[in-house]
């Protein structure tokens, strides 16, 4: 069973086409779909049975980010820089409302029509360009995420 398993992982690494044949994923029932770089299920907007968030869920999701380790290390910052509490306060509160202005606004498009952020990207950028943008969201979801588990 190993010996099978590591001579499948040499003979996908012997060339470039065994690699891609090694990794490809199983054929979905729409054989155009499977192969084609510009569509896939993951591209179509979400079906109206799988749009289940409410009210409550965006809410809670926004908690999420506000009630942070890095949150709380920003406000304790600010008062050790002499600043009084409820100046911390209402910094925090004000920084917290152009944040969500600009996520609001930076949404808005996703929201409307149901897509992806790749998909979003694509319609100003191009299918080429969109790649830039989601690698520069990767990088940074990898810093805030590094940042998140040093914090604690």
């Amino acid at each position: 069973m190993a010996t099978t398993k590591l001579s499948r992982a040499k003979d996908a690494m012997s060339s470039w086409s065994s690699f891609k044949k090694a990794i490809q994923t199983d054929d979905s029932p729409d054989k155009e779909e499977a192969s084609s770089a510009y569509y896939n299920a993951d591209l179509l907007p979400t079906p109206p049975s799988q749009r289940t968030w409410t009210t409550m869920h965006f809410f809670a999701y926004y908690l999420t980010t506000t009630f942070s380790p890095s949150s709380y290390n920003l406000g304790s910052s600010l008062v050790s820089k002499g600043l009084q509490w409820w100046h911390g306060m209402i910094a925090a509160v004000i920084g917290s409302i152009f944040l969500s202005i600009v996520v609001v606004l930076n949404s808005r498009g996703a929201a409307k029509y149901h897509v992806g952020f790749p998909v979003y990207t694509r319609a100003s950028s191009g299918i080429g360009g969109a790649k830039l943008f989601i690698f520069v969201r990767a990088s940074v979801a990898t810093i805030y995420f590094a940042v998140q588990s040093y914090y604690g």
